[in-house]
């Protein structure tokens, strides 16, 4: 009696034992390609820790097989169902090894580019343009290699998987008690692999961060947890009005407790204390400037560093930049385009709505609707086509009264010119002034929501391009990862769009236009395939720049310092200041030129990462660090205590954009969230 149940129980840990081998295998590629060697006690840690890991996901994933074997806790004789045993184990265990061979790849190649495991962009290949992914994908990655290995890998796994199922194993004994002790003991081991914990707590999404070191961090859970977690945050967090999630999220126990942080009035904070309005100015009244905003993809902080004459990443930007103010401590709302698009579009920490099942309901956040309540023309203009995400319907609700993509600027641009994501930016960027000539004559003011294509994988520019000076040097080639070929093309890419970008900054600038137009630009993020980043370099890490170009007429009492840290958050707030009085919105960030000294400036990424002239934290590791002097670079803080200010003002700053929106949503049609807040 429990012969059989034995000796298959021993296959389902020899299996076991393969998985675990696998993980580890990929944990030591990681750590050898993308860690720090610097601790040798975190690295242990990291061992032991994502050896629990490994144990659940081998084990749940083995749960199917113990199942099929527990008849055999009755059955003593052969039958039918030994073949069916055997056949059912063999191709499960086949499919499962070749799965979790499949999904290391790709997520070693995904992590190559995002600096992350599998997590929300990862589905992108579905609800991006799917077409122009598989492009990229195609062009960017070794295809044909990673399918011959897969193949290859899949006839050793068929193999190993037979010669192993052909062996059984017999305990050598005729009674009943080693036996049952046997079955019991395999049993409770099994639920403890799949628990990884003897503790109170199985091990979770909490134990993932180990130490102070996030590259050691990312090594230590396996890809197929990292996916369990994504695909479990995707139905955690989806978009819904319920409030419950996001106050544990950001750690409050009700909506007051964060808005108090952010308004500190002694009236009772609701969620009108979260609104605000510019001061009265009779200038803008009857002088009111037009507003150009740029949403510029990939457009690196990182990379503005690198420039030189003979390594040339600016083209006419470089010139256009002495008239514009630049600034350096500047951040992206979050890490992805459409993330980083809805976060500014919208100031919605929420994404994304274009998708959800919201994607009608205007939202008394969007960046717009103080232009539109105040008399001005919007517009919204990109190269992408748009139905790419549902970007030009969601758009069209956000208070704009004109939409505009690929379709248009193909029809009405004789010499437009498309690669993979659609229009070059140059095209866009002509259509961006053709639209501001046209309604600056029809006597309103405009407001220009652009938004670029062109510096995305695969890397592509117009043939008649002729580029500036790129001289890979080998410092440059030391520092990066990939190949020279690639490299040149992605800093040509990134060059192209400044270039021309630069030269509608000079065209508006020297236009009839150029005294009354304000100009914006930022990065929808980094540009992240490059360089591999540390804790250290965060600010390089997650940074984008911000340019202002401001007419001196419009900058009144402003003060311009560019070392205040900001984010996109801070853009429109400062915008508004700028071009309208007595205008109301939400407000999500600072004026970054305000003349109050008692202002707060810090930067948020992502929602959880804060920087500000102190250090950075982390709301969600809970990782805090100091500024090392006299460099652009982060270590851990002698006094943490310092950063208390900037870790409870990220909490809860996100928390009030994110319950703003979802009061919003909750209503699901376009009224007011709170009585008297529309304007007339």
């Amino acid at each position: 009696m429990f012969d059989r149940f034995i000796s298959n129980a021993t296959l389902i840990f020899k299996f076991y034992l393969i998985f675990l081998f696998l993980f580890m295998v990929y944990r030591s590629i990681g750590l050898v390609a993308y860690a720090n060697f610097n601790n040798y006690g975190n690295l242990i840690k990291a061992y032991t820790t994502g050896f629990k890991f490994d144990s659940i996901v081998t084990s749940y994933l083995l749960s199917f097989v113990l199942m099929l074997n527990l008849p055999y806790l009755f059955l003593n004789k052969k039958t039918w169902y030994d073949t069916f045993y055997t056949y059912t184990t063999s191709l499960y265990i086949q499919i499962s090894l070749t799965l979790v061979v499949i999904l290391l790849t790709i997520d070693f190649y995904y992590y190559r580019f995002f600096h992350n495991h599998f997590d929300s962009m990862f589905f992108g290949i579905v609800e991006d343009d799917t077409k122009a992914v598989l492009d990229s994908i195609w062009k960017d990655y070794p295809v044909i290699p990673i399918a011959l290995f897969i193949i290859i890998a899949f006839i050793g796994i068929r193999q190993l998987t037979k010669n192993i199922i052909k062996k059984d194993f017999i305990l050598n004994t005729k009674r009943i008690s080693p036996k049952l002790l046997f079955v019991i003991g395999f049993i409770a081991l099994f639920g403890i692999g799949m628990r990884g914990s003897l503790g109170t707590f199985p091990v979770g999404k909490d134990d993932m961060i180990i130490c102070n070191d996030n590259s050691i961090n990312d090594i230590t859970p396996n890809p197929v947890f990292y996916l369990k977690e994504t695909i479990a945050d995707r139905s955690r967090y989806k978009i819904t009005c319920n409030i419950e999630p996001i106050l544990k999220k950001y750690k409050f126990n009700a909506p007051e407790e964060a808005i108090r942080l952010i308004n500190s009035s002694d009236t009772l904070p609701d969620i009108n204390c979260l609104l605000t309005v510019t001061p009265k100015n009779d200038f803008l009244i009857s002088s009111p400037p037009n507003v150009i905003f740029i949403l510029m993809e990939s457009f690196s902080l990182h990379f503005l560093s690198l420039h030189s004459q003979s390594f040339n990443l600016l083209g006419e930007l470089e010139n256009q930049l002495k008239y514009c103010s630049l600034y350096r401590n500047f951040l992206s709302c979050a890490n992805g385009t459409i993330h980083s698009f809805e976060g500014l579009l919208a100031n919605t920490p929420t994404t994304p709505v274009s998708q959800s099942q919201y994607n009608t309901i205007p939202l008394k956040s969007a960046a717009a609707l103080p232009f539109k309540q105040n008399n001005y023309s919007t517009l919204f203009l990109t190269g992408s086509k748009l139905n790419w995400r549902n970007l030009g319907p969601w758009a069209g609700k956000q208070y704009f009264d004109k939409i505009e993509g690929r379709e248009t600027l193909i029809s009405e641009i004789d010499s437009a010119k498309e690669g993979t994501w659609e229009v070059f930016d140059e095209f866009l960027f002509e259509r961006v002034f053709d639209q501001l000539t046209h309604y600056s004559k029809a006597g309103r003011p405009t407001f220009i929501f652009g938004f670029t294509v062109t510096n995305h994988t695969p890397y592509e520019v117009p043939a008649k391009y002729k580029p500036f000076p790129l001289e890979l040097s080998d410092s440059i080639m030391g520092i990066v990862k990939e190949s020279k070929e690639y490299t040149w093309e992605c800093f040509r890419n990134y060059q192209y769009s400044n270039h021309y970008l630069g030269l509608l900054i000079k065209k508006i600038r020297e236009s009839e236009f150029g005294k009354n137009t304000i100009i914006a630009i930022t990065g929808d993020h980094n540009c992240r395939n490059l360089f591999e980043y540390s804790d250290a370099e965060q600010l390089n890490h997650y940074g984008v720049p911000l340019i202002l170009y401001v007419p001196e007429k419009y900058l009144g009492n402003s003060i311009i310092d560019t070392e205040r840290f900001g984010s996109h958050k801070d853009i429109f707030p400062t915008l508004y200041n700028l071009s309208l009085s007595g205008a109301e919105y939400l407000h999500t960030g600072n004026n970054l030129l305000s003349a109050d000294t008692s202002v707060y400036f810090y930067a948020v990424n992502n929602y959880s990462l804060g920087i500000d002239q102190t250090g950075a934290v982390n709301t969600i590791t809970n990782l805090r660090y100091q500024w090392v002097p006299g460099k652009a670079l982060l270590e851990p803080p002698a006094n943490s205590q310092k950063l208390d200010r900037l870790y409870d003002i990220v909490r809860a700053n996100s928390f009030c954009m994110d319950y703003f929106v979802r009061m919003n949503l909750s209503q699901n049609t376009h009224k007011n969230i709170n009585e008297g807040y529309n304007k007339p």
